[in-house]
């Protein structure tokens, strides 16, 4: 049960980052550097390839993500 808590601490961190994009960004930029964080972590280099990674592993992402949108393309 930690490990959960431990990521909803981290999605608090990055949805302090100041969010650039229009007001009308799909996703949820917490979610999207979340996703592209664990990516990264797991060896993937591009962006294609995190976003290959979050789609291959939506339902564990959805444990812990809204996802409101799927996993971003």
């Amino acid at each position: 049960m930690r490990g959960l808590a431990v990521v909803e601490d981290l999605l608090v961190i990055l949805r302090e980052v100041r969010d650039p994009r229009d007001f009308t960004a799909r996703h949820d930029l917490g979610e999207l550097l979340f996703l592209a964080l664990c990516g990264l972590v797991c060896g993937e280099k591009t962006c294609v390839e995190i976003a290959d990674f979050a789609s291959a592993h939506e339902a564990e992402f959805r444990e812990v993500l809204a996802l409101r949108h799927g996993t971003p393309s």
